[in-house]
């Protein structure tokens, strides 16, 4: 079987889809022209992805759009922080009077995080602003979204790093760092989590399973420590596909089931493993977290995905323990855990165990 490789397709996604899936799932991968194209990967290697590593350009919806950007008061945002909450944004009007409003989370106000990768298309590193475009079609998709839970009048609240973290606040490493640690509780907090990425946002509800696994497993979104730490904390995870908006349970059931028969074998529970990481975490056995169970399941659940920090990757991977930080140097698997993550390429697919079924260690 010969697989003809796109001169842009990334070398270590390449190596993680073979390992991952062997020959017959690299074939699929290659005549789908590959994930994360619209990226370089100029500098990836077999070991490494670095396309995800830096922002991406601030891009339009439509080729040839020339919006203004918009963006909230970030003097709001920055009072709203100084009193120790954090920022919610809505899109108020339509047309060129459209405009960000700003507000402080409170216990009970309903909101969406929206989750994406730092190279994809909602990213700005110069200023906290994205097109009116970007913005007309988030607050599009929330209209959707909550159809069933709003009246019309009502704004659909939301969380988006790049417009709801001061740029000036992550200049500095304290106050990066008190903003970083946050990021839990907002993910904990947000009603819904929506995940927007270019790969993702290519499939139909129509596309066939394998291109579903395919384009959702190697997509930038799943690629980082970051959206991995976003979905294992949502209370309901929904990805944004070309035609319809669905939660990420529903569709693994869908596809599973279709791909019962097949050769290849797709594993869903490991590359999407947020749900059963959050049942070790929510567990009335605190001995299950870290149990030798757990501890394969975090391990094959970060293989392969990066952060831009270092400093960021501590403080995620303690998180997905259950830890304090500090607690990461006074154990030594837990070093080789984060030694390990250094390592890019896939990993092999084992049979892992149910959290209600574990042996506790």
């Amino acid at each position: 079987m010969s697989v003809d490789v796109s001169p842009n397709l990334c070398p270590n996604l390449k190596a993680r889809v073979s390992l991952d899936l062997g020959k017959a799932g690299l074939f699929y991968w290659t005549q789908l022209g590959g994930t994360q194209t619209s990226k370089s990967h100029t500098s990836c290697t077999d070991a490494a992805c670095y396309a995800n590593d830096t922002h991406a350009a601030v891009c339009h919806i439509r080729s040839g759009c020339s919006c203004p950007l918009l963006g909230p008061q970030i003097l709001d945002v920055m009072r709203i922080l100084k009193e120790g909450l954090f920022a919610l944004i809505a899109i108020d009007n339509e047309g060129d009077q459209a405009k960000v409003v700003v507000r402080p989370y409170k216990p009970g106000v309903s909101f969406t995080l929206i989750s994406h990768a730092l190279g994809d298309c909602l990213a700005n590193r110069a200023e906290n602003t994205l097109p009116t475009c970007q913005l007309k079609n988030i607050r599009h998709i929330l209209c959707n979204i909550h159809k069933p839970e709003f009246q019309s009048e009502e704004r659909n609240w939301f969380w988006l790093d790049t417009l709801c973290i001061p740029l000036s606040h992550l200049g500095t490493s304290i106050t990066r760092h008190s903003l970083t640690k946050s990021m839990k509780s907002i993910a904990k907090a947000a009603h819904k989590t929506l995940v927007l990425d270019s790969d993702i946002s290519l499939l139909r509800s129509s596309s066939k399973p394998e291109e579903m696994f395919l384009r959702i497993a190697y997509s930038s979104w799943n690629s980082r420590l970051w959206t991995l730490q976003e979905a294992v904390f949502a209370n309901k995870l929904i990805l944004h596909l070309s035609d319809q908006d669905i939660e990420l349970e529903s569709l693994k059931e869908m596809c599973r089931d279709s791909l019962l028969n097949t050769d290849t074998k797709y594993p869903w529970d490991v590359k999407f493993p947020f749900l059963i990481l959050r049942q070790y975490l929510d567990s009335f056995h605190a001995n299950l977290v870290r149990s030798v169970s757990h501890d394969i399941f975090l391990r094959e659940a970060i293989e392969g995905r990066t952060t831009t920090e270092k400093a960021d990757k501590r403080l995620v991977i303690a998180n997905l323990l259950d830890i304090e930080e500090t607690e990461l140097d006074t154990c030594v698997e837990l070093v080789k855990l984060l030694t390990a993550q250094e390592t890019h390429i896939g990993c092999h697919i084992s049979v892992l165990e149910d959290p209600a079924a574990s042996n506790v260690s």
